[in-house]
C-alpha cells in the first residue's frame, strides 16, 4: 500500500521539482556556501535545508541530481537508508505536517554531523561527471594553498592532514590530462623559484620581485625568501635537523637518497635535495595551515613522472618549528624516498606511500606522536580494504598502524624497506605479502593485527607502549535471554583485507552461550574466527582461535566458563581477488537462559502388559532423583546438547498387580533398585537440546535375579523381573522445556497405547539452583 502511495507522489514531486530552484530539474546549480556541518534534512550540502533539498532529493534517487548529502543527511526516518519516502517526508515537513520518526531520530535541521571536507566536494563532483580529472587536481590545490580560485561550490570544511597529497596523483594521471589542464596545472608543479610558478603568481610580482637566498650541505640544499628575513633562522634549523637526523636516519634505513636532479630544469644549480620555504595560508583561520608537501621534478618535456624521479620539498614557513612540524618533515623525505622506486602501478601504491611515510613518523619522531590523530580514523574503518585510498583521506594515513604492529610485535623492524623493495608488483598487496612473507605472510599477520586494533584488554600493546588514547568504541551488543533462547546474527560478509570486531556484554539472564560458526568446513582459505573471551572479569590473556570449530559453547554455572564480554574478531587476509567477500551466511550467538548444573524430581510409570490371560500392571515410583551434567564421556566442546547423567536416587520402587495367565494367578511383589553406579542401580539420562529448549530424558534399571511371585490356585511360582523403564518420553521426539516463574521445569506425561508393555510415564523435576 505505502509503494503505491510513495509512486503517486513521487510523480507529484518530479513536477513541483522542476518548479524548485537549486536542482538538475530546473537547470540551475546554485553556489554552496561552506558546510560547517551537516543539518538532518540538507540533502544538497549547502548548509540550510529549503525547498531545494526536495528537488535535489528526487535527483538524487534518479541518479542525476546535486543531493550529495541524500545518504548522510537526508534518512529522515532513521530507517538506515535515504530514499522516496524521506523526500516525502522533507516535503511533509515544508508543508507543516507532523513527521513521525523513531525516538532519538534528530529532528529535520539538527546538526548531525560535520559537513564535508573540500576535497570530498570535489571527489563527488568528479564522481558525477560534473568537473574533469583535471579540474579536481587543480581544485585540490587550490584547497591546500588557500587560492581564492576555489570555486563556493567546493569551499568546505578542512580536516585531512597537513600535507597536500595530490602531487603524486597529478603525476600519475599526467599522461591523461588534456593540454589545458597541464597548463593550469603546471605553476604547482614547478618549484616555486622557477619562473611562473604559483609563488610567483601569488606574490603578484614578478620572479626578479621574489629573491632567494639559500643555507645547504653536500646533500640538501634549502631556499628561503629574502623579503621575510626571519625565515633565515627557520632555513638553518631545518637544515640541521635534515643533517643530524632525517636524511642520515631515513636513508640508512631505506637503503638509498633521493634522485639528483642535476640538468634537470629550474634543479637549482645543482643535483642536491632542494627544500623550499613559502608562506602560504590556510584558507580558514580556524584551521591547521598545510604544512609542506614532496613534488616530483618535471623533466625537459615538462613531463610530471609519478616514479623513478628526482624531487623536492616545499614547507610552510608560517608554521612554527614544532617537534610535529619535524616530523612532518620526515613524512615528506619519505615520499622523496618513495618517488625513488619503479612501481609496478602508480596508482595501486599511492595509499602505501601515505601509510609507509606516517610509519616513518612514528620511526624516527617515537615521542611526539603526530600520527596518532589519524589511528581512530582507520580503526573505525577496518572494514574498509587495506588498500583503500581517497584524497587526504585519514584510513590511507592511520594504516601506519600495521607496520608498526610488524615493527614492533612481529620482528619485523625493516618490513616498510621489503614492501618497497618488493614494490615492483603490480599488486601492492602482493608486496605487502612479500614483506611480510618471514612472519607468516598477510594469512597471518593480518588476523593478528586485528587483535591489537582491538587496542583494549588483553591487546592494548598500542596504548601501553605507544601511549596511543582510547580508540573509538566498538559497537556492543548486550546479550540477554529471558525465558526462552535468544540469536543474535553474527554478520560474516567480510571483505579482502578487512576486518570486523563485534563486541558482546553478558546479562544475568543468560546461563549458556553457543557460537555456531558457518566458516568451519566452508572452504573459505582466508578467513580467521578469533574471540577474546572475558571470564569472570578477567580477559584470557590469548585470542581462541575458533576458525575451524563447528560451535562453542559455555556454561555459566561452571566458574570457569562464566563469560562477561566476547568480541568476536573476523579477518579476511585475501590479497590477490578484491572483489572477494566471504559468503557463507551469517553466523549466530545463541543466549539460552537455561543452565547445566543439573536437575531434580520425582516420578512415576504405570506399564500394562495385556494379552490372552494377561492384565498386569506394572508399577515404578521414584522420588529424589538427581540428574548432575555428564562427565564420562564428558560433552564434545561446543556440541548442542548438554548431557546430564542419574546419579542419585532417593528411592526406585516397582510394584506388580493385575492378573497372570492360569487357574486365577495373581502377580505381587516389589522391586527397589539401587543407587546409579551400583550393580542393582538405577541408571538414565537427559539431554537437553540448548538451541532448541527441548529434552530427552530417561531412567530404568532392573536387579538383578529379582523375583516377583505369581500365586495361583494350585500353588505359586517366581519369574524374573523385567528391565523397564521408570521414565520415558516417547524415544527421539524432543519435548519441550517449561518455564515457570525464574526457572525451567520438565514437567510432562507421555502415554505409550500399545497393549504390550504399553503404558503411561509421568515426571517433574526442576532445575538445580
Amino acid at each position: 500500500m505505502r509503494s503505491g502511495v510513495i509512486l503517486v507522489a513521487m510523480l507529484a514531486l518530479v513536477g513541483l521539482a522542476a518548479l524548485l530552484p537549486g536542482n538538475d530539474l530546473a537547470g540551475v546549480r546554485p553556489e554552496r556556501a561552506k558546510a560547517a556541518a551537516l543539518l538532518m534534512g540538507d540533502v544538497n550540502c549547502d548548509a540550510a535545508v529549503t525547498p531545494a533539498d526536495i528537488g535535489a532529493g528526487l535527483g538524487a534517487i534518479a541518479g542525476n541530481g546535486t543531493g550529495a548529502c541524500l545518504q548522510s543527511s537526508g534518512d529522515l526516518n532513521c530507517s538506515g537508508d535515504a530514499d522516496a519516502y524521506d523526500v516525502l517526508l522533507l516535503l511533509r515537513h515544508f508543508a507543516g505536517l507532523p513527521i513521525t520518526a523513531p525516538a532519538g531520530c534528530p529532528a529535520v535541521g539538527a546538526t548531525i554531523v560535520e559537513g564535508p571536507t573540500s576535497y570530498e566536494l570535489i571527489d563527488a563532483a568528479r564522481g558525477r561527471g560534473e568537473i574533469t580529472q583535471g579540474q579536481a587536481l587543480l581544485y585540490h590545490l587550490y584547497a591546500d594553498l588557500g587560492e581564492a580560485a576555489l570555486p563556493a561550490a567546493y569551499k568546505g570544511r578542512e580536516n585531512g592532514p597537513v600535507e597536500s597529497a595530490v602531487f603524486h596523483e597529478i603525476a600519475s594521471a599526467w599522461t591523461t590530462l588534456s593540454p589545458s589542464e597541464k597548463a593550469a596545472l603546471q605553476p604547482y608543479t614547478l618549484p616555486p623559484t622557477a619562473e611562473g610558478s604559483w609563488v610567483e603568481k601569488q606574490e603578484g610580482a614578478g620572479l626578479a620581485a621574489v629573491q632567494w637566498e639559500t643555507v645547504s650541505n653536500a646533500n640538501v640544499k634549502v631556499w628561503w625568501q629574502t623579503r621575510r628575513p626571519e625565515d633565515a633562522a627557520k632555513a638553518t634549523a631545518i637544515l640541521a635537523e635534515m643533517s643530524a637526523k632525517i636524511w642520515p636516519q631515513l636513508t640508512t634505513y631505506m637503503g638509498r637518497a633521493p634522485l639528483s636532479d642535476a640538468g634537470y630544469p629550474n634543479d637549482g644549480g645543482d643535483g642536491r635535495y632542494d627544500i623550499y620555504l613559502v608562506h602560504n595560508v590556510s584558507p580558514d583561520p580556524k584551521e591547521k595551515p598545510v604544512l609542506g608537501w614532496a613534488a616530483p621534478q618535471d623533466d625537459a618535456s615538462g613531463n610530471h613522472k609519478c616514479e623513478v624521479t628526482p624531487t623536492f620539498m616545499v614547507l610552510n614557513s608560517r608554521s612554527e618549528l614544532t617537534p610535529v612540524f619535524y616530523s612532518t618533515v620526515a613524512h615528506e623525505f619519505m615520499h622523496s624516498l618513495q618517488f625513488t622506486y619503479d612501481v609496478g602501478s602508480c596508482d595501486d601504491y599511492r595509499w602505501l606511500m601515505e601509510s609507509t611515510a606516517e610509519w616513518a613518523e612514528s620511526h624516527f619522531y617515537p615521542q611526539v606522536n603526530a600520527e596518532h590523530p589519524w589511528a581512530p580514523k582507520y580503526v573505525e574503518q577496518l572494514k574498509t580494504p587495506l588498500e583503500f585510498w581517497e584524497y587526504k583521506h585519514p584510513h590511507q594515513y592511520g594504516s601506519y598502524l600495521f607496520w608498526y604492529y610488524l615493527e614492533h610485535k612481529k620482528s619485523l623492524p625493516n618490513a616498510v624497506r621489503a614492501v618497497w623493495e618488493a614494490s615492483s608488483a603490480t599488486n601492492s598487496l602482493a608486496a605487502v605479502q612479500a614483506a611480510t612473507a618471514g612472519a607468516g605472510g598477510l594469512k597471518t599477520t593480518w588476523a593478528e593485527s586485528a587483535l591489537y586494533n582491538w587496542n583494549r584488554a588483553p591487546y592494548d600493546f598500542f596504548s601501553k607502549f605507544d601511549s596511543l588514547g582510547a580508540l573509538p568504541p566498538y559497537n556492543n551488543t548486550e546479550v540477554s535471554a529471558t525465558k526462552v533462547p535468544v540469536t543474535y546474527p553474527v554478520p560474516t560478509a567480510v571483505g579482502h583485507m578487512q576486518q570486523s570486531h563485534m563486541s558482546y556484554t553478558m546479562t544475568a539472564s543468560v546461563k549458556t552461550l553457543t557460537f555456531l560458526n558457518p566458516f568451519a568446513g566452508s572452504g573459505e582459505e582466508f578467513a580467521k574466527v578469533q574471540a577474546l573471551v572475558n571470564i569472570n572479569g578477567n580477559w584470557e590473556p590469548v585470542a581462541r582461535d575458533w576458525t575451524d570449530k563447528e560451535r562453542v559453547s559455555f556454561c555459566f554455572d561452571k566458574p570457569e566458563e562464566k563469560v562477561k564480554e566476547l568480541v568476536i574478531i573476523i579477518t579476511n587476509s585475501d590479497y590477490l581477488d578484491r572483489s572477494h567477500t566471504f559468503n557463507v551466511g551469517d553466523g549466530s550467538l545463541v543466549a539460552s537462559p537455561l543452565g547445566c548444573k543439573g536437575w531434580s524430581g520425582n516420578a512415576t510409570a504405570e506399564l500394562h502388559y495385556k494379552g490372552t490371560g494377561y492384565d498386569a500392571v506394572f508399577t515404578a515410583v521414584a522420588t529424589d532423583l538427581r540428574y548432575t551434567p555428564q562427565t564420562d564421556p564428558p560433552d564434545e566442546p561446543g556440541d548442542r546438547y548438554t548431557s546430564y547423567d542419574l546419579t542419585e536416587i532417593g528411592s526406585l520402587i516397582w510394584t506388580v498387580s493385575g492378573t497372570w495367565p492360569g487357574d486365577s494367578c495373581v502377580p505381587s511383589g516389589t522391586m527397589s533398585l539401587d543407587q546409579p553406579g551400583t550393580p542393582n542401580g538405577a541408571f538414565g539420562d537427559i539431554e537437553i537440546d540448548t538451541e532448541n529448549n527441548s529434552y530427552y530424558i530417561y531412567a530404568g534399571g532392573a536387579v538383578i535375579g529379582a523375583m516377583f511371585t505369581v500365586t495361583c490356585e494350585a500353588g505359586s511360582f517366581q519369574l524374573p523381573w523385567p528391565s523397564i523403564q521408570a521414565i520415558w518420553n516417547g524415544g527421539p521426539t524432543d519435548t519441550p522445556l517449561k518455564v515457570e516463574g525464574d526457572h525451567f521445569v520438565i514437567d510432562a506425561e507421555f502415554t505409550e497405547p500399545s497393549p504390550f508393555y504399553g503404558g503411561t510415564w509421568r515426571w517433574r523435576f526442576t532445575e538445580t539452583k
